[in-house]
């Protein structure tokens, strides 16, 4: 028969500690905060594509619930960005134009000014979560 001799389990007691803590008291914490962060930068970049004829759509960007709430249902944490100007969807999907005098109407083209963003923020999230995910790992493990 084997013999195994002495073994101090202490420390894997503590990481199973930690572990459980992370689990349990973070992860609403750190989901709600990289929402946050998605929707903050959501928002700059749809900011960036809206056109400045006036300012009006430019300004009327939003989050929905201020101060920024996210909401969660189920496994899911919301935060909705809207425009207020009742044209936006005209300028985010595009239109026609009034008839003409010679009785043309042209199409013009959307401006995606939040479909694009969104498309590419879909691309780099899994980034920002791990990221996010790390730094909180890090944080649990080295005590900062």
């Amino acid at each position: 028969m084997a013999k195994w001799g002495k073994c101090d389990i202490k420390q894997l007691k503590e990481l199973r500690k930690q572990l459980y803590q992370f689990e349990e008291a973070d992860k609403e914490r750190i989901c709600t905060d990289v929402a946050k962060n998605i929707a903050a930068r959501l928002l700059k970049m749809a900011k960036k594509r809206t056109p400045e004829d006036t300012g009006a759509l430019l300004a009327s960007w939003d989050i929905e619930n201020k101060p920024l709430t996210v909401v969660r249902k189920g496994n899911c944490f919301e935060i909705t960005i809207t425009n207020s100007m009742s044209y936006a969807d005209y300028v985010e999907f595009g239109h026609r134009t009034r008839e003409r005098k010679d009785g043309k109407r042209t199409w013009v083209e959307g401006k995606k000014m939040i479909t694009v963003p969104e498309e590419e923020l879909r691309k780099v999230a899994p980034k920002i979560i791990e990221r996010r995910i790390r730094k909180e790992l890090k944080r649990v493990f080295n005590g900062d």
